[in-house]
C-alpha cells in the first residue's frame, strides 16, 4: 500500500507530460511576459493575417493581448492592445479544440514573396480560469496556405491526473495505522 502512492504520482507525471505548442499560463490571473513571434514565408503568399485573442465561454473577465515592435512586412504597424472581447470568435479554437465565443483581433491583408518575413512582440494577460480557457492565436489564411497556431492559453485541468491524485489521497488516509 505504501508503494502505491509514489506509483500513482509517477503515473500522474507521465500522463500530464503531453506537450502543446502553446504557452500555458496559470489559472486565476497570469501574464505571459514579453514573447516574440517570427515567421518566414517558404512560398509566395497572398491572403490575410489574423492575430487575436478569445474567450472560450463568456465570463466577467476579459483577456488582453498587446502587440508591439512589428518588423518585416508589418513594419508600419504601431503598438496595438486588443482588450475588448466583443466579436464572435467561434471560428477559432484553443489547444483542446474548444471554440471561442467572443474575442478581438487584428486582421491585415498580406502579400509576401518567398523569403519575406514578419515578426512582433506579444504579451497575453488574463484573469480568467478553467473552464473558460482564454487563448491568443495567429492565423495566416490564403489560397496556398492556411496556418493556425495558439500562442498562449489558460490550461484545462488534467482530469486523469486529478483522479490519480484523489485515489492517492484516499489510499493515504485509509492506510492502517499502527497503535
Amino acid at each position: 500500500m505504501k508503494n502505491l502512492l509514489p506509483l500513482c504520482g509517477l503515473i500522474g507525471i507521465f500522463l500530464s507530460g503531453y506537450a502543446h505548442a502553446a504557452l500555458f499560463l496559470n489559472s486565476n490571473g497570469d501574464d505571459s511576459g514579453l514573447q516574440n513571434y517570427q515567421y518566414i514565408f517558404e512560398q509566395a503568399f497572398d491572403g490575410k493575417l489574423t492575430i487575436g485573442m478569445s474567450n472560450v465561454a463568456d465570463s466577467m473577465m476579459t483577456p488582453e493581448l498587446s502587440l508591439s515592435s512589428f518588423n518585416g512586412l508589418l513594419d508600419s504597424q504601431g503598438d496595438i492592445a486588443l482588450v475588448s472581447a466583443t466579436q464572435s470568435s467561434n471560428l477559432y479554437s484553443n489547444e483542446f479544440g474548444q471554440l471561442g465565443s467572443t474575442g478581438d483581433w487584428l486582421q491585415l491583408d498580406l502579400n509576401a514573396m518567398i523569403g519575406d518575413s514578419f515578426g512582433f512582440n506579444w504579451r497575453f494577460i488574463t484573469d480568467d480560469y478553467a473552464p473558460f480557457n482564454d487563448f491568443a492565436f495567429i492565423r495566416l489564411e490564403g489560397s496556398q496556405l492556411d496556418s493556425y497556431q495558439v500562442l498562449a492559453q489558460i490550461p484545462e485541468p488534467n482530469s486523469m491526473l486529478l483522479i490519480l491524485l484523489g485515489v492517492s489521497a484516499l489510499l493515504w488516509f485509509r492506510r492502517p495505522r499502527s497503535v
